[in-house]
């Protein structure tokens, strides 16, 4: 204050606003300086929120990439699982096979699958088990194919899966091999042999499927080993019930399969006047053979005997092994004179065999007796009427064997019936269902 007392008036106000402007000024710049500040700062907080609006979009992309991913492959998982189960528990070949393809179908979404199977354990001939294709099928099912044609042939000669890149990558020559033998309708991108222990028993192959090519090789190798699995499972069936049905030491059908079966189609013509033939017949002097021989070569002339007579009845017949030395058969639709000339022809068969030990016999041969009864004169039901052969039976052994006993006065013997005859029961109401059997049977023999 001392400063400005000597100060007029009108320089106390000029510097006074001198002071004012120059704290206005620096105000300003100050203010200036913060909103600059802020600027950059909201610059700074914009880019920011930019990065994180990116990274945000990045992470949330990347987070739904796995999310799909797992998604998915819960589902291959799921159908791979019920494709498995499917395929494990098939009840015959067929139903496998039709249980592959459509496991390859839901997975793959293929544009052709074929699978084929060595139904004869041959190694030689494959058939086409069940196939499938978005237009034309490239083969019949039942169509047989070779280990020398094209790709899938390939695959089965190596015992080894082969996709589209491994066809293309093999020798000029092989390639030329493979287009020249592979079937014109064929359209195999990956294929994959079924194996069974070590042999090859079968092959899938699969035609432009959606899923990249190392994710379907991957499915069809499960499904194949699935498959794999499944053929164990039934031949495994299949030897249970070979030996709950058949007669361990001769091939044949045991007893109890006999009495069901004959005793089943012995009801259902119960009704109906058509002849049924029923047999009980054995090799004379079994047991003496049996002390002279050895009870191995008594079974080794059993197991002989059975393999001979066997093609010698039609496949419509029931034979089985009946008792230790004794064989029992059913024959439908044939009448008493036919069956006995039939019966006679396997004795003479039996009879003319030049069998170990048989010149040591009592005819120097080895001689069959025969008992013979016929539905519905003998007997209507099954236990009747076997018990009518077996007492026939009994009467041929007791009358010094090498004979047939069960034919009736005033028949006039007919010819046997010969190898390959048909079963012909044009009167029996259930012959078109014994036919319609047959025909599955055999279809169903092939694919086992």
């Amino acid at each position: 204050m001392d400063m400005l007392s000597g100060l007029s008036p009108a320089a106390v106000l000029a510097a006074t606003a001198a002071l004012g402007l120059a704290l206005l000024i620096g105000a300003f710049r100050k203010v200036g300086a913060a909103q600059r500040a802020t600027g950059r700062a909201e610059l700074v907080a914009e880019k920011e929120r930019e990065r994180a609006a990116a990274l945000e979009q990045e992470l949330c992309a990347k987070a739904a990439t796995p999310t799909a991913s797992l998604s998915d492959a819960l589902r291959v998982l799921e159908e791979m699982s019920d494709a498995l189960r499917l395929t494990m528990t098939g009840r015959s070949r067929r139903e496998l096979a039709a249980a592959v393809g459509r496991a390859l179908e839901r997975l793959l979404g293929v544009e052709q699958w074929m699978v084929f199977l060595d139904t004869e354990r041959t190694g030689t001939d494959f058939i086409l088990a069940a196939s499938g294709s978005v237009d034309q099928q490239a083969w019949p099912v039942g169509a047989c194919l070779t280990p020398q044609m094209g790709r899938v042939g390939l695959v089965i000669r190596r015992g080894n899966a082969l996709n589209r890149d491994d066809f293309e990558s093999e020798p000029p020559l092989v390639r030329e091999q493979l287009e020249a033998t592979e079937p014109s309708a064929f359209h195999v991108d990956i294929a994959a042999p079924i194996i069974v222990g070590d042999t090859v028993v079968g092959a899938v192959s699969v035609g432009a499927p959606r899923l990249s090519q190392a994710l379907a090789c991957a499915i069809v190798q499960v499904l194949v080993e699935g498959a794999a699995a499944g053929l164990r499972v039934l031949e495994a069936q299949e030897r249970s019930a070979r030996l709950e049905n058949m007669d361990e030491l001769t091939g044949l059908h045991n007893r109890n399969w006999f009495t069901a079966h004959a005793s089943e189609l012995l009801f259902r013509n119960a009704d109906y006047d058509v002849p049924i033939a029923a047999a009980v017949f054995a090799i004379d002097d079994l047991r003496g053979y049996a002390t002279r021989e050895g009870p191995s070569q008594a079974q080794r002339l059993l197991q002989a005997v059975a393999r001979l007579v066997e093609p010698m009845f039609r496949e419509g017949d029931l034979l089985c092994r009946w008792t230790d030395d004794e064989f029992a058969v059913l024959m439908p639709g044939v009448d008493r004179p036919t069956a006995k000339a039939t019966l006679d022809r396997v004795r003479r068969a039996i009879s003319s065999e030049p069998w170990v030990g048989a010149d040591k016999q009592p005819e120097g041969l080895m001689t069959v007796s025969v008992g013979l009864a016929v539905a519905p004169h003998d007997g209507i039901r099954f236990d009747p009427l076997i018990e009518a052969a077996y007492r026939a039976f009994e009467k041929s052994r007791t009358r010094g064997g090498d004979q047939t006993t069960g034919e009736i006065a005033g028949h006039t013997p007919a010819a046997a019936l010969s190898l390959g005859d048909t079963v012909d029961l044009p009167n029996l109401p259930f012959a078109s269902d014994l036919a319609a059997l047959g025909r599955a049977a055999a279809d169903e023999e092939r694919l086992r």
